[in-house]
């Protein structure tokens, strides 16, 4: 159910930002960039002390994500 999740939300970023926000013709290669990266290196700092596996593969999750958003970056 998770992935799922993600799945939907990253499809409705991308549809946001491909078809409303045309009209201000910006380019979001930087604002991706940074966004990919603070989220990866939270979650596997935040991953990285934790004692407890649900915690532990609950910041995974989010460092994947990032993983993930780093394929909206040419």
């Amino acid at each position: 159910m998770s992935v799922g999740v993600k799945i939907a939300a990253f499809g409705a970023l991308i549809r946001e930002f491909l078809e409303d926000f045309t009209i201000y013709a910006v380019d979001l290669t930087a604002v991706f960039m940074v966004l990919s990266l603070v989220t990866m290196l939270a979650g596997n700092l935040l991953a990285v002390s934790q004692k407890n596996i649900k915690r532990l593969m609950a910041y995974a999750s989010i460092a994947s994500a990032g993983y993930l958003m780093m394929a909206f970056v040419p």
